[in-house]
């Protein structure tokens, strides 16, 4: 399952930035429509790397959590091969999702186990946070359904901005996000 990704040499640059300086995030969103779940993620960038598509798996097996997973997955891959890439042993990502179930299956204390819900992709997760040259951290937020603005719950995004607005189209089971970061002085 490789995502449709949308990366330039510039986005590559902003983002390996922030993750050297520990402020990188990304943030990620699934979501379930005729038998499919769908993902997509983004840097909170100038210049965004954004990744797209739907997730495999048995139709019995498909939802909403598995779309956010899936979501998760292909964030922390891509962002580990930038990593490699520019030979950087040190940084910080915060990953940014609205399912609180699936941070705490990405972050939590517990040792996944094969009784539970997504356990191919959840193993997978934290295989590739285990691999990972640099930290992570994982913050809520919330979304509004309409025209879907973030609001922001926690630390993660509030230093450098009051919200991001995601703007999602459907077509067949499949979503496609664009994301505008709106930048602010910090909110203390």
């Amino acid at each position: 399952m490789l995502p449709t990704l949308t990366i330039t040499p510039e986005a590559e640059k902003d983002f390996v930035e922030d993750i050297i300086k520990g402020t990188a995030r990304v943030v990620s969103d699934g979501s379930y429509a005729s038998g499919r779940s769908s993902l997509a993620f983004n840097t909170l960038t100038d210049t965004p790397i954004t990744g797209s598509n739907s997730f495999p798996g048995d139709p019995r097996d498909q939802s909403s959590y598995r779309g956010e997973l899936g979501g998760i997955l292909p964030a922390i891959i891509v962002t580990n091969h930038l990593c490699k890439k520019y030979n950087i042993s040190k940084g910080h990502c915060t990953m940014g999702c609205d399912y609180k179930g699936a941070l705490s299956s990405t972050f939590g204390w517990r040792r996944p186990s094969p009784r539970w819900a997504c356990y191919d992709i959840v193993s997978m997760i934290r295989y590739h946070m285990h691999n990972s040259l640099i930290t992570w951290e994982g913050h809520h937020v919330i979304l509004t359904i309409g025209r879907l603005q973030i609001f922001l719950q926690t630390q993660m995004l509030r230093k450098n901005c009051n919200y991001i607005e995601i703007y999602q189209t459907k077509d067949l089971g499949r979503s496609t996000m664009e994301i505008i970061t709106q930048r602010c002085t910090n909110l203390r």
